[in-house]
């Protein structure tokens, strides 16, 4: 019989590891509820809190950020199978009624630190609060206006321990997914993931409350959250599989694409790369007219800068469908 389990923020953990002791063991069909700490721990909770420096933020948070519930040991699942998370819901904001965004020194996409005449941006953090209808209020600079940005609840960080060495909460590589901020992990999805070392160790963690494609200042709403899971084992017989993790609902099929040191083109080359071997082989179409269907139809969603989702509408290929 399948059971619920919670993890609360006592378990947060910076970094994937295979070899740090699980928190709680599941069984494949059971039901996982995290309750996660915001990005940065807590540590930007009023506007007064702002950050000259990302990395000095990121030492007195404990020399991370993106913190995760976990790990989780999944029973029956052995390295080289597959965990699959059904996202049953992601809850924002629960404990603040809201989250924050900043821009910080040394973080994001248009502030350089080096190799630049001119001045980088003054430190500031908004604090965000929801209004009960689906929508953040962000105070515009000077605090007399605002803006209501929708909600578009999702969870940033998913990841199974690497196979050897430890790594921050905060990276990302196609081996291990972690911090991808790809706003279609969200509720009506499943991820799926390739286990490295026995169990699994799934860790999750990271809820954004809102993102827009390129999370370009390095913040997204970021707020404490509830994220509930159910994680199902599929071994590796039964799964096709080509490197990248997935993300699917009923009405789509994506392949994430991480850059690992390249540039955004390369994660999304590398994302249609794996959609195109599984559109092969679960609708029997050639790699050809895969390649040929995705550039007329295919989408692409950036996650933080540095990874990308390419996607495909099912309806597209569902004539095909083998089975």
């Amino acid at each position: 019989m399948s059971k619920t389990v919670l993890l609360d923020m006592s378990t947060k953990k910076l970094v994937y590891d295979p070899l740090v002791p699980p928190e709680a063991h599941i069984e494949s069909g059971d039901t996982l509820i995290c309750e996660s700490e915001d990005a940065n721990c807590s540590y930007i909770t009023d506007e007064s809190h702002v950050w000259h420096n990302f990395q000095d933020l990121r030492e007195i948070a404990g020399g991370g950020s993106d913190p995760v519930c976990g790990p989780v040991y999944v029973d029956g699942a052995e390295a080289g199978d597959f965990l699959a998370i059904e996202i049953l819901k992601v809850e924002p904001g629960i404990w603040r009624n809201g989250g924050y965004t900043s821009i910080q020194g040394g973080c994001g996409w248009m502030e350089a630190t080096a190799f630049n005449l001119q001045q980088p941006l003054v430190p500031t953090s908004r604090i965000l609060t929801f209004d009960g209808e689906g929508h953040a209020m962000m105070n515009l600079e000077g605090g007399k206006e605002y803006i209501k940005i929708p909600l578009n609840p999702f969870v940033g960080c998913i990841g199974v321990a690497p196979k050897r060495d430890r790594v921050c909460s905060d990276s990302l590589k196609e081996e291990y997914c972690g911090n991808v901020d790809i706003p279609q992990f969200k509720e009506g999805a499943t991820v799926v993931l390739r286990c490295n070392v026995d169990g699994g160790l799934l860790s999750i963690g990271d809820v954004h409350a809102a993102q827009g494609d390129g999370e370009i200042t390095g913040c997204a709403i970021e707020c404490q959250g509830r994220t509930t899971v159910r994680v199902t084992v599929i071994k590796k017989a039964d799964m096709k599989y080509y490197g990248c993790p997935q993300v699917n609902t009923p009405e789509m099929m994506g392949s994430v694409g991480v850059w690992s040191g390249k540039n955004l083109t390369w994660a999304i080359s590398r994302g249609y790369v794996d959609l195109v071997r599984r559109i092969n082989a679960e609708y029997g179409i050639s790699e050809s007219d895969a390649y040929m269907l995705l550039c007329l139809c295919g989408k692409v969603q950036i996650g933080n800068g540095s990874s990308a989702v390419c996607m495909v509408q099912r309806s597209v290929l569902e004539k095909f469908k083998k089975g």
